[in-house]
Parts: C-alpha cells; structure tokens; sequence
C-alpha cells in the first residue's frame, strides 16, 4: 500500500492556528468544503471525548488520550 504524506508551511503562531481549527465558527466554516454542516463538540481536557458530527448528529468521536504540551494531543479515533 502507497502511504502519501502531505506538508505545508503556515507563518502564524501556533495559537491562532489552533483557534482557527478548533473554534466553532472556523471550525463550522474550513470543514463546510468537504463535510456540509460539521461541527465539534469537546472541552478538550485530557481523558475526554471530541465528538466529530454532521448535521444530523452523526460522525465519530475520539479520545484524548494524552496532553503532550499545549494545544497537541494523541487521540484514538472510532466511528459511531
């Protein structure tokens, strides 16, 4: 199986870059070109789930696992 990685350089601190990601309304907005209504649900605390959803609820949730430093996680993801 081919494994394809992709890299890209973003000139902004890594707090905008997260706020922009994670936020409600960006989030809403980036994830609108491939995936219509998506939105996150999380508190984003160490042991907590993030809920991937779609308009009608459904999608898949993850885990955090593990808080490396700020605003970096391991995450096991399984769909609903």
């Amino acid at each position: 199986m081919e494994k394809l990685v992709f890299n890209i350089k973003i000139k902004a601190p890594k707090e905008k870059i997260w706020k922009v990601l994670w936020d409600d309304e960006t989030y809403r907005k980036w994830t609108s070109s491939f995936c219509g209504e998506s939105y996150v649900e999380s508190s984003w605390n160490e042991g907590d789930k993030i809920y991937f959803l779609g308009a009608a609820g459904e999608g898949m949730n993850s885990l955090i696992e593990k808080k490396f430093q700020m605003n970096t996680w391991l995450l096991s993801i399984w769909v609903n």
